[in-house]
């Protein structure tokens, strides 16, 4: 995987370089971990910092939580600042070490692997409506496989998806306009060609079988409304207990997984090839949605199972050199 090389400029700029090099040639990738050490650099030389050492008032303003940031992603900006805190400590350069930071989400995400993929969607091809005879419910049932497949084979929020009209949609080009999205960002979405002939199998069973011609790509029993994620998750959740993968998974997938499974995909098809994540991630990031690429990154934080390339490079990422804690020190 490349490694990605930054420029240093502040007081620190030289112990950064000297601590990232030593982390890569013990087998860390240290990519994500070397930008948050640039911004900090950018950071330390906006304030002027003169070393040698890193204060603890220069620590707190760091790890300050900013507009739009998740404590999770604080949490692994004061991560990576600890690790640098106790090289310095190591070299004999007084530093603050950063404690009692650390924020753990009630909800780790699972990527669903291919084996599960397939499963959910071979028990969400089987399932049938509990009263067959009913039209509405039986559309409903069928606007389901659909919109499942959207939301994993486009990498979808599950509120892009449900909100789709049939004027957002460009069969010629293969794409979806994607408005007002998480953060007010609108953006084009390009889709496969068999995912284009599913579309239009499906508009014409839509118009065609079911009589219903909406505004909306997938409209729920109000054909005039989208449906809701409530709605959406209930059946997922239905659908993925029924797989022979339910019972054994210790984190059970939200509909959401189906895009962190789409996005892990993705980025493991690029590393097999050989590809330059490097110069690619920006164009993932946007196609997303995302508001950087430290965003896409997020992925590579939060997942712990996903990346079989990664984990096949990067063999030293679970090697961990054990501190030594003082007895009452809590760590979040």
């Amino acid at each position: 995987m490349e490694t990605y090389d930054y420029k240093f400029a502040s007081c620190f700029g030289e112990h950064i370089e000297t601590f990232i090099s030593l982390k890569r040639k013990n087998g860390f990738v240290y990519n994500s971990e070397a930008y948050l050490l640039k911004k900090f650099d950018e950071f330390s030389a906006g304030r002027s910092e003169s070393g040698p050492g890193i204060s603890r008032e220069l620590a707190a303003a760091w790890g300050t939580l900013r507009d739009s940031e998740t404590r999770q992603y604080l949490s692994k900006r004061m991560s990576v600042l600890r690790q640098l805190c106790i090289y310095l400590n190591s070299l004999g350069i007084n530093s603050y070490v950063p404690r009692a930071f650390t924020y753990k989400s009630g909800h780790v995400s699972h990527v669903m692997d291919d084996r599960e993929i397939a499963a959910f969607f071979r028990e969400l091809d089987a399932d049938s409506p509990a009263a067959k005879n009913n039209g509405s419910n039986q559309r409903l049932n069928f606007e389901m496989k659909i919109l499942f497949r959207m939301i994993y084979c486009c990498g979808l929020r599950v509120s892009e998806a449900t909100h789709i009209k049939l004027e957002d949609i460009d069969f010629e080009a293969g794409t979806v306009a994607i408005y007002h999205s998480k953060g007010r960002k609108d953006r084009l979405i390009y889709f496969s060609e068999d995912m284009k002939n599913l579309l239009r199998q499906y508009l014409d069973i839509l118009w065609n079988k079911y009589g219903v011609r909406s505004q909306l790509l997938f409209p729920a029993q109000d054909t005039g409304k989208f449906f809701q994620n409530a709605s959406v998750g209930q059946k997922f959740n239905k659908i993925w207990e029924r797989t022979v993968y339910a019972a054994s998974c210790v984190q059970k997938p939200t509909v959401h997984s189906l895009r962190h499974s789409f996005v892990v995909k993705r980025m493991n098809l690029w590393m097999e090839n050989n590809e330059d994540l490097k110069a690619l991630m920006p164009y993932l990031s946007k196609y997303l949605g995302h508001t950087s690429v430290d965003d896409t990154f997020y992925y590579y934080h939060q997942i712990s199972q996903a990346f079989k390339i990664i984990k096949s490079r990067d063999g030293m990422s679970e090697m961990i050199i054990p501190e030594v804690h003082d007895e009452t020190e809590k760590d979040g």
